[in-house]
């Protein structure tokens, strides 16, 4: 498995490979980690150089005290790095238009919104009607009402553009 870990300013590219070894930025390390008892306390031993460290999880980092400095560390599998970084790419910035579309065919109940109107994130754009169920569709961001594409009884199937957002 890959990570990428954090300190500070630096990151480092971590692989651990088959037991007891592990490759940091391209080199390679015999390495072990072993709990001595205390429920934060570990001895690690790095190319025959043994270690004392005091770890600690809090709140999606560690705590990592060693040879006397405090460092707070960030780790990151890849696959988890891969998709934030892929949902970051396909999320719309400040500038972009929206098109907010329908996820279900069904009945426009209500456009709470009109053309020119600023909007704030969570302000409800457009209600559809499906199956006897109100669905309240909100702004994503906050932005202007460029157009309304529907209006109150319109039929709408799945993915209709309803509302564009700027």
């Amino acid at each position: 498995m890959n990570y990428v870990t954090s300190v500070g300013d630096e990151s480092f590219e971590i692989r651990l490979g088959q037991e007891e070894e592990i490759t940091v930025d391209e080199q390679t390390h015999a390495a072990s980690i072993e709990s001595t008892g205390g429920p934060s306390l570990y001895s690690l031993i790095v190319d025959n150089s043994s270690y004392e460290v005091d770890i600690e999880e809090r709140k999606g980092s560690y705590r990592v005290l060693l040879l006397g400095e405090l460092y707070t560390v960030q780790v990151e599998d890849e696959r988890t790095r891969r998709v934030a970084r892929a949902r970051a790419e396909g999320r719309p910035s400040e500038d972009d238009e929206i098109a907010v579309k329908s996820p279900i065919p069904g009945l426009i109940f209500d456009v709470p919104v009109k053309e020119g109107q600023e909007v704030q994130a969570g302000d409800i754009l457009v209600i559809v009607e499906a199956m006897k169920m109100e669905n309240e569709l909100r702004a994503s961001r906050a932005g202007v009402i460029q157009a309304t594409h529907v209006a109150p009884g319109d039929s709408v199937d799945k993915g209709q553009v309803l509302v564009t957002i700027v």
